[in-house]
């Protein structure tokens, strides 16, 4: 993965996993166009979110998280 924002991994993980974002939603209890906020970093998670969502999705935390903490830094 070579995105560098939460919202962009998020995509590419539900994209690889071919799920949509009401699929993705329902999954990690939310409605679809909260996903869709997410992906479009409109909304910015915590980290319990993200540890959270990466257990429902089968995917690594770090997947979604390690270069948004790049974002964080330069925002602080």
């Amino acid at each position: 993965m070579k995105s560098n924002s939460f919202g962009k991994r998020l995509t590419e993980v539900r994209k690889d996993k071919k799920m949509s974002q009401d699929e993705v939603g329902k999954l990690v209890g939310v409605h679809g166009a909260v996903i869709g906020r997410y992906e479009r970093d409109e909304v910015k998670p915590s980290i319990e979110i993200v540890h959270s969502w990466s257990k429902l999705l089968k995917c690594p935390w770090i997947t979604l998280w390690a270069l948004q903490t790049r974002y964080w830094k330069k925002t602080l």
